[in-house]
């Protein structure tokens, strides 16, 4: 790449810039301390700073911020662990960055805490310690952790039910053709030990997969599926059985307290200059598009076939177009590969070289570009890698079982505090060839998910539903691959999630 081309790149990157004392051509002698920030580095040219490249100087970062950390200052004792854990030099090290965040956490810095309770809830850089994790999570978010339990899901036809509802809230479902079966599958972090439908035993494989038969279908006008682990933890849904329109009795009024608006930006990378060509993400990211703007109300953006210029330069223009009641979603179908030593990952632009990774986006970069963006939730789809996240434990949950009136209060508190989320095909390549029409098997079984909204969702729940399904249709292709939801550290993520609203609502 010309070094011109390169330094337009670099100018639009968020780097560690230290401010200059005074600023030039002042004459006051009042000026305010030096300060490492984060900006972007043509604003801390244009203010007399110096600045470090977030991947290509961190040791010059490192002397940026450590003299501020050494004197107490908590944002930089944060940002020095965020260097030695994405790596100084060559590799990461995670046990110096575990020592910075908790001084920082200990100071009270949010962040540290979820950082530091990231690496304890992995085991990395320190002993494993799931529950001092969750008091650091729990400090950091005031939001309990997902709870364990059995899940149901419906696959096939697709439904969004929350396994035991409400206790006993019926949800209906129409079986066009009377003889089609209906498949289901029960998670839990324990063996499943039984499923019965209206008190019959049904078999389930190991992975939980059932079928309820079309001769149960026949003449019925309501199941009951009840589900058991090897734990005695249950779970129920009351199905009723149409053969109309669906009845949408039952679907609560939601009064959601969202300001803003939605927004999407779609990257489709397909006619690569140096990789292989790919087949579908085109394909994905029209279809995204449709949905997005058809069903949710998303002011839409697609990019194809763009290049690493044109991608930064994308989620620069962001951080002025968005206000800080936005939502964004950032949909990525493309080449996508990992560094086998330091563990980071990059998105692959079209006019990426194979062996020069100079030329690719680093998920870094990203990262601090999603940080800095104003928008309150920032979602990341990507039918690619994104290393980078954290446990997925940190994340805030809606109890399904909660009532209608609960469940929204709880979306509202989510919907109001700030969330930056991935949600991940699990892969370095993007595309599984067959099992899935003319799309991906991850952004065909996120389409048929989105498309069954009709209320008010929370990103995590739309995963869950995702890698239930996802996971159904790989078995069946003899596929390893498993989706991946999380925040994303290094991002600024609070406690919230990112909320799907149907524009009915």
């Amino acid at each position: 790449m010309p070094s011109s081309a390169l330094a337009r790149d670099e100018a639009v990157l968020i780097v560690d810039c230290l401010m200059p004392a005074r600023q030039p051509g002042t004459a006051t002698t009042d000026a305010p301390p030096r300060h490492p920030l984060r900006l972007p580095a043509r604003d801390c040219t244009e203010a007399g700073g110096e600045y470090a490249l977030p991947n290509g100087d961190a040791v010059t970062a490192l002397k940026l911020s450590l003299p501020f950390a050494l004197k107490g200052d908590v944002r930089a004792q944060t940002r020095v662990g965020e260097l030695y854990e994405a790596g100084i030099g060559t590799l990461p090290d995670p046990a110096a960055a575990a020592i910075w965040y908790r001084r920082a956490a200990d100071g009270g810095d949010r962040h540290a805490m979820m950082n530091l309770a990231s690496l304890l809830d992995r085991g990395v850089g320190v002993n494993r310690d799931p529950e001092e994790a969750a008091q650091w999570f729990r400090r950091s978010s005031g939001l309990a952790a997902a709870p364990t339990k059995v899940t149901i899901y419906i696959l096939d036809p697709v439904m969004l039910i929350p396994s035991g509802a409400a206790g006993q809230e019926t949800w209906s479902t129409t079986l066009r053709r009377r003889r089609r079966a209906i498949t289901g599958r029960v998670i839990s972090d324990a063996p499943v030990r039984q499923v019965t439908v209206n008190g019959v035993p049904a078999a389930a494989d190991e992975r939980g997969v059932f079928q309820i038969a079309p001769k149960l279908l026949k003449n019925a006008k309501a199941l009951n599926i009840a589900a058991s682990d090897e734990r005695g933890r249950e779970a129920q849904i009351h199905l009723r059985l149409t053969s109309g329109a669906r009845d949408q009795a039952g679907v609560p009024p939601t009064e959601l307290n969202i300001r803003g608006d939605a927004h999407a930006l779609i990257i489709a990378n397909q006619a690569y200059e140096h990789w292989p060509v790919l087949d579908t993400p085109l394909k994905d990211g029209r279809k995204i598009k449709t949905l997005l703007e058809r069903r949710f109300g998303f002011q839409t953006t697609l990019m194809v076939n763009a290049t690493r210029r044109e991608i930064l330069g994308a989620l620069s223009s962001l951080r002025e177009q968005l206000g800080d009641d936005d939502r964004l979603l950032l949909f990525y179908a493309g080449h996508g590969d990992v560094d086998p030593v330091t563990g980071r990952g990059y998105w692959i632009p079209v006019d990426g070289e194979r062996h020069l990774r100079s030329n690719w986006i680093s998920v870094l970069d990203v990262t601090d570009q999603l940080n800095a963006i104003p928008a309150r939730q920032v979602l990341v789809v990507a039918d690619s890698c994104y290393s980078g996240t954290m446990a997925r434990s940190a994340l805030g949950s809606v109890d399904a079982e909660l009532s209608a009136e609960s469940r929204t209060k709880a979306l509202n508190r989510l919907a109001q505090l700030r969330a930056r989320v991935a949600m991940t095909s699990g892969g370095e390549e993007p595309v599984v060839d067959g099992g899935a029409g003319k799309n991906s098997l991850f952004t065909r079984s996120l389409l048929d998910v989105l498309g069954a909204v009709d209320r008010p969702i929370e990103a995590q729940r739309v995963f869950d539903e995702v890698s239930a399904r996802f996971g159904w249709r790989a078995r069946e292709l003899g596929l390893s691959q498993r989706p991946d939801y999380a925040p994303i550290r290094f991002a600024g993520h609070a406690e919230g999630d990112f909320i799907f609203v149907p524009k009915q609502h």
